[in-house]
């Protein structure tokens, strides 16, 4: 897969992620990866993993995981909430704050239904996942995708990432269908 800097022949292309409950194990690699890539520091995780469970299921008790980040929103409302216009969007998609602005005001991190933006007390300013388009620009995967051994983690475009949940889609109605009671 080749990335760049949000167009590829005349179309415009914004980047994304999809998690899949299905696939994470818990393992917190992405989140280390994460952390490490980026130097964070003072308690910031720009992704989490978030446990549910145990919950009762015909085969006995199940633990799902969710590895959690910035969802690169597209209108995005720490974007639109930012007092001095700090967090923008990028031609790719990428979420982005210009620390230089950030007056560490928080409001971002409170509309944020992800909890995605960190306070960082060392710096008195927000942070959040960029997507490493540092990384991104480089033609590399970001840490945590780059990271997952069981893949539950995909980067790609949006348009990419679209017909891959349409399909996933596809296949669980077909494998369903056979286990539908028909009248």
């Amino acid at each position: 897969m080749r990335f760049g800097l949000g167009k590829t022949a005349e179309r415009h292309v914004e980047y994304g992620l999809l998690v899949s409950i299905d696939r994470c194990v818990g393992c917190h690699a992405c989140e280390l990866a994460c952390a490490y890539e980026n130097r964070l520091t003072d308690g910031v995780r720009w992704r989490q993993i978030v446990k549910s469970g145990p919950s009762v299921t015909p085969g006995g008790l199940q633990l799902s995981f969710m590895s959690i980040s910035c969802m690169h929103c597209g209108l995005a409302p720490c974007m639109q909430v930012c007092p001095v216009k700090a967090i923008s969007k990028r031609p790719d998609g990428i979420v982005v704050v210009d620390d230089r602005k950030c007056i560490g005001c928080k409001a971002c991190l409170w509309i944020c239904p992800f909890g995605a933006p960190q306070f960082s007390p060392r710096t008195g300013r927000m942070s959040k996942c960029h997507l490493c388009y540092h990384r991104v620009e480089k033609n590399l995967l970001p840490a945590c995708v780059a990271s997952c051994h069981v893949e539950a983690i995909q980067f790609g475009t949006t348009e990419e990432l679209a017909k891959k949940v349409h399909l996933s889609v596809l296949n669980r109605a077909s494998s369903a269908k056979g286990s539908i009671a028909t009248p």
